[in-house]
């Protein structure tokens, strides 16, 4: 009995022992793939980083925690669900320890760095700028590796408070004012236009007369490099925040462990979690805005960035800017703050479709964004309407949904943060009048061939169906609705018309690339290498979601004079576009009247509107054949030898161009009075 007992205790080791040598290899086969590349001399690099990350989501998403019974011993197995692998807490707090040490080392290094960097280098064309946009990925995979393993140290609470102490002490750095040089006036573009007059024909198409020399005060400000990584860091944060929502309890741990002057997070806020990622957002808005430009020029300032530097790519990810654009706090959140952050959620969700093989999740994603954007719209024509701005809606009518009541904003920040954002928001107010001359009013010639150029930018940053068809279609509208242009309709922009001017431009802007994307994710939902158009679905729901949204624009007024001609011209052609029809006509009276009061912003959000509806018209019926008759009255009554409208573009030297420029604005002033 007793050698039949030792026989099954020798059997029962060695089935553990070869257990314990199997979980050994395994082991020992996932961290010889990520240690020896984050530890190798070449140091750190973000193809090893990536592959760290995507195993630690994989640990936090599917882990299952055991205890190891050995003898002496108090360590822990995380035990993955799929691939079998197998690690122990020691292996986690290892490398804790390796990446918060980096983390901290680099983030440093680089702050001090970038702190003494102007922000009138040109971090585009620099050779080193390339190092410095690398260095920046480095730091953020960095950051999204350590904030995950905050997660996984959840066995030794006193390991969460030390490293989260570190995490406290980098966010604090980035929550910091950042205090920059205003750099506006560096440098300036000038354009020669010229605009066939055109006269009366029966159709009612004509076009004005303007020929000469205009000079373009468009400020082609650098972006400070110190904001960037602040921002940039900001918004990793939050996407970790939004993409694992277990972390705002732990962040909760250990604001509530730091000392009184060391946390960041209001104590009464930060018990619902949601409050930590307000914070962030609000001092996102705060860094955005610290360094003086104009509230409108800079709304569509990402343009210029993704034309000439691809290395800025927005870190917040689909899914999260989703899910705080309908998260209902904002609503209670200031006009500036609401702008902002829908301004951040379209640069997130304008990623390259074709690049991430679009499915129907993603699609999803773009069409919810959509429908919000289109609620947000109606209930803020809503409220210009209620307010008297006649100017900008034109007697648009429409019914809009109830406010959902929110708590508080205030009660979400802390008392600091309020403090920075009503002192912002005093700024603004007080230095719209000086920026809406420089920013968004324009003579109409300016006017003119600064649209021209926005569609040309549109193009190349967007995916855009039918370019040559759809630049033609626009050209002729942006002419058309110059005729409305009048400099006596030019009022100075009080600090409440910009609180509503800039949130409108904003919401047009989402609108558009929501739109734009997911039709490109129809076009591309399968592996099909050509297009699809609607004529390629049997039934489509995702498309249909779309036109019930829209459906809302039957009830707008469309009156206007461009509106009429429009809808004249399209009446040849009265089964296409039944529903898409009405928002195109909208949006072309509204930028007609946009060109009224010379507000260059609000035009440029309503020719994105339009080329997204144009994009609509193609996947609907495949060309843009209800609009030819546009194009082609307006080649009727154009000679032929002239072209409509030529823009050439040419940056001159900067010293000459501030005296050119300074006499320009003197003139150009006089103007306006």
């Amino acid at each position: 009995m007793a050698d039949s007992r030792r026989n099954k205790q020798n059997r029962k080791r060695k089935r553990e022992f070869m257990a314990d040598s199997q979980r050994n290899r395994k082991r020992k086969t996932a961290f010889n793939t990520i240690f020896p590349d984050i530890q190798s001399p070449q140091g750190m690099k973000s193809p090893a980083l990536k592959n760290v990350y995507s195993f630690l989501v994989q640990l936090c998403s599917n882990a299952e925690w055991s205890i190891n019974n050995a003898v002496d011993s108090h360590s822990f197995d995380i035990e993955i669900c799929h691939g079998d692998i197998t690690v122990t807490f020691e292996d986690i707090s290892e490398l804790a320890n390796v990446m918060f040490k980096e983390l901290e080392e680099r983030f440093e290094h680089l702050f001090s760095k970038l702190g003494g960097i102007s922000a009138d280098e040109d971090l585009v064309v620099s050779s080193s700028s390339l190092g410095l946009f690398d260095a920046m990925e480095v730091l953020n995979l960095l950051f999204r590796c350590c904030m995950l393993l905050i997660m996984l140290l959840e066995a030794r609470l006193n390991l969460i408070l030390e490293k989260g102490q570190i995490l406290l002490r980098i966010l604090g750095k980035l929550f910091s004012p950042n205090l920059v040089k205003d750099t506006r006036g560096n440098a300036f573009v000038f354009e020669k236009s010229f605009f066939h007059e055109c006269t009366p024909v029966d159709n009612g198409c004509s076009a004005s007369s303007v020929e000469g020399f205009t000079a373009s005060l468009q400020f082609l400000e650098p972006y400070d490099p110190l904001l960037v990584f602040k921002t940039t860091m900001l918004e990793v944060f939050v996407d970790e925040l939004l993409a694992h929502r277990q972390l705002t309890g732990y962040f909760m741990i250990i604001n509530s462990a730091a000392g009184i002057d060391e946390r960041l997070f209001n104590p009464r806020s930060v018990l619902c979690g949601t409050g930590i990622v307000i914070e962030a957002i609000c001092n996102h808005f705060i860094l955005s805005f610290s360094d003086k430009k104009a509230l409108l020029s800079q709304l569509f300032f990402m343009h210029a960035i993704k034309l000439n530097n691809p290395y800025r790519a927005p870190e917040l990810g689909v899914n999260a800017a989703v899910s705080l654009l309908l998260n209902p706090i904002m609503v209670s959140a200031p006009k500036y703050v609401q702008a902002h952050l829908i301004s951040l959620v379209s640069e997130a969700v304008h990623i390259d479709v074709k690049s991430v093989k679009p499915d129907r999740k993603l699609s999803n994603c773009f069409l919810s964004s959509f429908e919000k954007s289109v609620c947000l719209y109606r209930t803020h024509m809503s409220r210009l309407e209620t307010d008297g701005y006649s100017v900008l809606h034109g007697g648009c009518t429409s019914s809009s949904p109830r406010d959902i009541v929110s708590p508080p904003f205030e009660s979400y920040i802390s008392p600091d943060t309020k403090n920075k954002i009503d002192t912002l928001i005093s700024r603004l107010d007080n230095s719209s009048n000086q920026d809406s001359c420089d920013s968004f009013f324009r003579m109409k010639s300016d006017l003119v061939s600064s649209s021209m150029r926005f569609v040309k930018e549109c193009q190349s940053v967007y995916d855009i169906s039918c370019p040559e068809e759809i630049f033609a279609i626009v050209s002729c509208l942006i002419l058309k609705a110059s005729e409305s242009y009048d400099e006596n309709a030019m009022l100075p922009t009080e600090a409440t018309t910009l609180q509503h001017l800039y949130p409108l431009a904003s919401i047009l802007k989402l609108m558009s690339i929501s739109l734009l994307q997911a039709i490109q994710c129809l076009r591309h939902i399968d592996d099909s290498r050509s297009p699809k158009t609607l004529k390629g679905f049997t039934s489509c729901k995702e498309y249909n979601y779309i036109i019930n949204t829209i459906t809302c624009f039957r009830d707008f007024d469309i009156s206007l004079p461009l509106q009429e001609v429009l809808s004249s011209q399209m009446s040849s052609h009265s089964m296409r576009h039944v529903d898409s029809k009405m928002m195109f006509l909208h949006f072309s009276g509204l930028m007609s009247l946009s060109f009224v009061s010379g507000l260059e912003c609000l035009v440029k959000a309503c020719l994105l509107s339009i080329l997204a509806v144009l994009n609509l018209f193609v996947f609907e019926e495949g060309d843009l054949d209800a609009l030819q008759s546009l194009v082609d009255s307006n080649k009727e009554s154009s000679s032929p030898e002239s072209p409509v409208v030529i823009v050439q573009e040419t940056v001159v030297d900067r010293n000459n161009s501030l005296v050119v420029a300074s006499k320009f604005h003197k003139i150009r002033s006089r103007l306006l009075r």
